[in-house]
């Protein structure tokens, strides 16, 4: 999976948890809310752009990801 688009409002918790194959993800202003660990453990991830929309990230939304945000 070289990258994942997201339209809906929330990125909800354990979206993406341990998507290794995961490297970039690209937050549309749509998005509100990512949830808990939506992202955890995605080791491959090397950019994600969160919009200003975003007004709120979940616990470890990110945690095991090296990049930085």
């Amino acid at each position: 999976m070289n990258g994942v688009t997201v339209a809906t409002g929330v990125i909800g918790n354990n979206a993406f948890f341990g998507c290794r194959d995961l490297f970039s993800a690209v937050i549309p202003d749509s998005v509100t809310s990512i949830g808990d660990e939506a992202f955890y453990g995605c080791e491959g991830l090397s950019s994600v752009a969160i919009p200003a929309s975003v007004t709120f990230i979940g616990n470890n939304a990110f945690h095991h990801w090296d990049a930085v945000i």
